[in-house]
């Protein structure tokens, strides 16, 4: 099958992130549509002779790097308080706030590997009113992080980092 030819734009994505075998979920609704990722690979090293470079470089491939993202969403709610039932919000996944939802509910998708928090990471084009199949890019055990800034509207920007050199593609 070739390449897609429609141009895709904001309106055919969703990002949502998940734990530990997807028992927890969330579903990012509202964003403004800025989603950004950087998949680096790995390092490229070169090697001067004699401080030039030459007609066939001497290049290794050095460290892998993680995966960076980044995308911003309108601010709705700070965060579930034990309201019943319990639900996640944004800030929830991006603060973990100490003792409640996150905190207390979602596994991490390193659980018993280390002691830092991540969640998995999906983002997904619809391609069902194309007549295509959705096509979803993960990046796995990501560490998030956010701020948020009043406004018209108030926004929360979030930050992620995958621990993954590359995305997996479904």
């Amino acid at each position: 099958m070739a390449e897609s030819q429609i141009i895709r734009t904001k309106r055919d994505a969703q990002i949502l992130h998940y734990d530990l075998a997807s028992v927890h979920t969330y579903t990012v609704s509202r964003e403004a549509g800025d989603f950004q990722v950087d998949a680096p690979g790995e390092a490229v090293s070169l090697f001067l002779a004699r401080g030039v470079i030459s007609d066939i470089p001497d290049i290794r491939y050095g460290d892998e790097q993680p995966i960076t993202f980044g995308y911003s969403a309108h601010l709705r709610d700070l965060g579930d308080t034990d309201a019943d039932p319990a639900y996640a919000t944004l800030p929830d996944l991006c603060f973990r706030y100490r003792g409640k939802y996150v905190d207390r509910y979602w596994i991490s998708t390193t659980w018993g590997y280390s002691d830092v928090f991540t969640v998995g990471t999906n983002y997904t084009l619809d391609g069902s009113a194309f007549g295509e199949a959705d096509k979803t890019m993960t990046l796995p055990h990501c560490v998030i992080r956010g701020g948020f800034q009043e406004g018209d509207p108030s926004t929360i920007n979030v930050t992620g980092t995958a621990y993954s050199c590359r995305p997996i593609l479904t």
